[in-house]
């Protein structure tokens, strides 16, 4: 089983993040991205084990945590998986402005045929405001306006295909 939800910090007393997982595993991936001085929010499904979830913080935080929805073990078409970052290009390349990057559903962690992902997007030190286009590659995408500002952080269930995510 597992559950949907939505995780709000404030009065976080610096920068840094929030993970949530399933407490048998370590977490390796942020959840949420949080500042000093305003409100952070998101939302991520989680695998619940033996009725119980984790959460782990970088920094003193208050956390807030609604369960937004349960989801069964079978039935629901909706199956948690542990966290995966798939993404970082601070570890090779920014994403140019006009320039697509292919994120392979193994990268994710999710089995082919999966038709949707709800994934946490972070935008850090953008260049300039500007949007960017998330969806199956080859098909329709959600568009995501981005500010000027140094850290953003979002979640989005969107569409997948075999060939993954692709991020513009």
């Amino acid at each position: 089983p597992g559950a949907l939800l939505r995780i709000t910090s404030g009065a976080p007393n610096a920068a840094g993040f929030v993970s949530l997982h399933p407490c048998d595993v370590a977490p390796s991936s942020s959840t949420l991205n949080v500042r000093p001085g305003r409100v952070n929010s998101t939302t991520s499904m989680v695998a619940v084990r033996n009725g119980q979830f984790c959460l782990s913080s970088s920094v003193a935080t208050d956390l807030r945590v609604d369960v937004v929805a349960a989801l069964a073990t079978s039935g629901v078409g909706v199956q948690p998986i542990v966290s995966t970052r798939a993404l970082d290009t601070r570890a090779s390349s920014r994403l140019a402005a006009g320039a697509t990057r292919t994120v392979s559903l193994s990268s994710m962690g999710v089995p082919r045929g999966s038709r949707a992902v709800t994934a946490t997007f972070t935008v850090l030190n953008p260049e300039s405001a500007g949007s960017l286009s998330i969806g199956p590659c080859g098909a329709g995408s959600w568009t995501v306006a981005i500010g000027n500002v140094p850290l953003q952080s979002f979640s989005l269930t969107v569409r997948v295909n075999d060939t993954g995510l692709c991020v513009r």
